[in-house]
């Protein structure tokens, strides 16, 4: 996949085609998934650039997923939740997380932070093994 590559996981289906509708429309290409476990999975064989991650997930929450996908990856994360309480936010940080963003956003904040993560993780760096 290409440097604009965004892997999007969360298990709201409504969501997913609104994040793919809007970041493919800025220009990046938009993988989805509606499992942590899926999505984990995907990190390795998509190689995205970027990750948009929600916390609460059926099977294994977003923070759990986020500290799997921390073992062989630096790929940069956003945390794109409806939980703002400061605890939530502190443990996703310290989880490896590069930024939150609490639901409901503008689209125009999300691809901003996106654009931002983007800018600051040229191609090559998202392995944790360089």
């Amino acid at each position: 996949m290409g440097a604009k590559t965004v892997l999007a996981i969360d298990d709201h289906k409504n969501l997913l085609k609104l994040l793919r509708a809007n970041l493919e429309a800025a220009g990046y290409e938009v993988i989805t998934a509606t499992s942590t476990a899926k999505g984990i999975s995907l990190v390795d064989e998509v190689k995205p650039a970027l990750i948009l991650l929600d916390i609460m997930m059926e099977e294994m929450d977003g923070i759990q997923a986020l500290r799997k996908i921390r073992t062989n990856s630096n790929v940069p994360v956003i945390m794109l939740t409806a939980l703002d309480n400061p605890d939530t936010v502190a443990r996703a940080i310290e989880a490896g997380a590069d930024d939150y963003i609490t639901k409901p956003f503008t689209v125009r904040q999300l691809l901003a932070r996106v654009s931002a993560k983007m800018r600051h993780s040229p191609p090559g760096e998202q392995s944790a093994e360089t």
